[in-house]
């Protein structure tokens, strides 16, 4: 009782390793595609707004991801709510891959 547990200083160095690896990676697979989408779907005249908007919406799920994270895990554990977020990363890659010209071939 009173005691707290610590992390090597090793934990840290990985953690900040993983936070980048896994960046740099989601900046050069999905990470562009809906911005590369909203402004290969938009007319000229519409884009600027288009992808205004787009921001919005896409900050707006970043922070209802980020939310519903801790009430996830606590309800259905850390493997299942990180399989769901998964699996759903794995469906939309497969849709794009499929559906979307400009990612043939990637």
């Amino acid at each position: 009782p009173g005691t707290r547990k610590s992390f090597p200083a090793q934990a840290g160095i990985l953690a900040a390793v993983a936070t980048t690896v896994y960046s740099s990676l989601f900046s050069v697979s999905l990470g562009p595609v809906p911005n590369m989408l909203t402004s290969e779907l938009m007319p000229t005249r519409a884009r600027g707004f288009g992808m205004s908007a787009l921001m919005g919406v896409n900050n707006i799920a970043n922070v209802l991801v980020t939310a519903a994270f801790p009430y996830l895990q606590a309800q259905f554990g850390t493997s299942a709510t990180l399989l769901v977020y998964a699996s759903i990363m794995v469906l939309a890659s497969l849709f794009f891959w499929k559906y979307i010209p400009e990612t043939k071939g990637l």
